[in-house]
């Protein structure tokens, strides 16, 4: 017994010298692994700052791509696509803000906390104060940026550029809803429809001046009127229908009652002109937004610059090149949402507005019986004490008042024996 005791104290203790010289063996291997670690972050920190814009951008993504690996143990594998779709834009959007507004932000910080003179005294070169507390100037950066950066910049936008701005903010904040729910909610639905309504207020308050300029244009104002003509010309088909709806008879015999029914659908039909209209000008803008969108990247904006150096100093085409493609690109696609949102709202009021000109009616059957039918006391074959309208091939309709509606019946015209 007492030998199986030493013999297990044997084993147990070379398994413990050769823990111990595993241990040993892992740490000399750490630290030759870590001092190798060391000397390559020098390296492909060089070489990462080396190399080009496109690869650091890919570099970091597929870090980013690599680290989020993990989340697999705990998000269903139908949420990494779109995991993997916000760290990709999320690395673009940092990336454009740290090229182009980082650098400038990090000097005007400087300016706020130091002075413009990096806190010297520009007179006698002496220090000033020492700046205040980290919290307040914390709070003052963040009223200096919102001041001088968002209000400043909102100030400047016009009316309908204030409008868009906030229809954009406001459907972005609706599609972040999105991926917090999984699916569509009120909140999605809400943003959107009021993201549409303001679009759609802004496009029309951009698009009232140039109206007006092209009335005061003189093939301008013929080419509205011709389309007021046409539009009139087509009101009279719906409305031709209502009165042979409303009163049983040939609409052709019921001028007047054709006339007033013509109003009902001349503002209707111009809504509908009005859409197709704003829809193909929308469309033929967010293409030309599109292709304008491409010349701001590299090699083509060279070119497009070179192209602008052609034209006069302070010219249209030259400061649309140089300065105003952003501008005009943003404005395409946000007048494509409201031009959308009026789309949306015409047709949700044509949909109600269609049926409703069915319940009009007794009102089409009254206007009929004052301004078409008529007494006349001297026409033979006829019921002289009613209102009535002749009609071809002898026939011959009355109207009578019966309660608040008007009820109207046929006959023939009687014979008249001398």
């Amino acid at each position: 017994m007492n030998m199986w005791v030493r013999r297990q104290i044997a084993v147990l203790g070379e398994c413990f010298s050769r823990i111990g010289q595993l241990r040993n063996k892992l740490r000399s291997a750490s630290l030759v692994a870590s001092h190798w670690v060391r000397q390559q972050i020098p390296v492909l920190r060089e070489r990462f700052h080396n190399a080009s814009h496109i690869d650091q951008v890919l570099a970091v993504t597929i870090a980013l791509f690599t680290l989020s690996l993990p989340m697999y143990l705990f998000v269903p594998t139908s949420r990494m696509g779109e995991i993997f779709a916000g760290i990709f834009f999320a690395v673009f959007i940092v990336d454009i803000l740290r090229r182009e507004q980082y650098p400038a932000l990090k000097r005007w910080i400087v300016e706020t906390e130091y002075g413009p003179n990096n806190g010297q005294d520009p007179s006698d070169n002496k220090e000033l104060p020492p700046p205040p507390p980290i919290w307040r100037r914390i709070l003052r950066i963040l009223g200096r940026i919102f001041s001088y950066r968002i209000f400043f910049r909102w100030q400047s936008l016009q009316l309908f550029d204030r409008l868009y701005a906030l229809a954009f903010t406001i459907a972005v904040l609706g599609l972040v809803s999105l991926p917090i729910y999984g699916k569509p909610t009120k909140f999605l639905y809400g943003s959107f429809l009021l993201a549409y309504g303001i679009s759609g207020i802004g496009f029309g308050i951009w698009l009232w001046p140039w109206l007006q300029r092209i009335w005061r244009w003189p093939m301008g104002k013929l080419a509205i009127t011709l389309l007021h003509g046409g539009i009139l010309f087509l009101s009279i088909i719906p409305a031709r229908l209502l009165v042979a709806e409303a009163l049983g008879l040939p609409p052709q015999d019921f001028d007047m009652t054709v006339g007033f029914c013509v109003l009902l659908f001349y503002l209707p039909l111009w809504m509908i002109v009005f859409e197709i209209l704003s829809l193909l000008f929308a469309f033929i803008h967010l293409i030309g937004s599109g292709l304008c969108s491409l010349t701001t990247h590299f090699p083509i904006n060279v070119i497009v610059l070179l192209i602008a150096k052609l034209f006069p100093v302070g010219s249209h085409p030259r400061l649309f090149l140089e300065q105003n493609i952003g501008n005009f690109v943003w404005r395409g696609f946000m007048q494509m949402l409201g031009v959308m949102g009026i789309a949306f709202g015409i047709a949700i009021f044509w949909e109600w507005y269609s049926p409703a000109t069915r319940s009009l009616k007794p009102i089409v059957r009254v206007v009929a019986y004052f301004a078409d039918f008529q007494q006349v006391s001297l026409y033979p074959g006829i019921d002289v004490n009613r209102r009535l309208r002749l009609h071809e091939n002898g026939v011959v309709s009355y109207a009578e008042e019966r309660g608040w509606d008007i009820v109207i019946s046929v006959e023939k015209v009687r014979e008249s024996h001398d």
